[in-house]
């Protein structure tokens, strides 16, 4: 494993994003956890548009998730990102989503990311991606939405 960076944001569970129990659908926490990881790049100095743009994606070919907590409608939510570097063409990158109010754990969460070009074939990681793991950097909470 190569080294971590980590970030933090917070996001409010919409009315939407609640079934019929007014519990946050399932399907909802891999949605936060993108957005956790696109919120870490950016803080990072880099995103998934600027990577698509130089002919790269990172396509999720790993995800697991469990379940602690429920989550409602209104609940500010917590999502904790690290990123590490777990093979020269690859990138895991975990999750803790907490509810603000009493701290407690709903969810933790893991997906793992191939590089890859447009052809979809495995290339190395860029020197971007690179450069932010070897600065090891914790971001603090992003400021406002993410």
């Amino acid at each position: 494993m190569g080294s971590v960076i980590s970030g933090r944001c917070r996001i409010r569970v919409r009315y939407s994003e609640t079934d019929a129990m007014g519990v946050a659908h399932h399907s909802r926490h891999v949605a936060w956890m993108e957005v956790g990881r696109l919120e870490l790049m950016r803080s990072a100095g880099s995103s998934y548009e600027a990577l698509e743009a130089q002919g790269l994606s990172l396509p999720v070919i790993g995800l697991e998730l469990r379940y602690k907590g429920a989550a409602r409608s209104g609940d500010i939510i917590e999502i904790e990102t690290s990123m590490e570097r777990s093979s020269p063409a690859r990138l895991s990158f975990r999750y803790r989503l907490t509810r603000v109010a009493d701290a407690a754990l709903l969810a933790t969460g893991s997906t793992e990311h191939a590089a890859v070009d447009q052809a979809l074939r495995p290339v190395r990681l860029p020197a971007v991606l690179l450069d932010m793991l070897a600065a090891g950097q914790a971001y603090p909470l992003a400021e406002g939405p993410c």
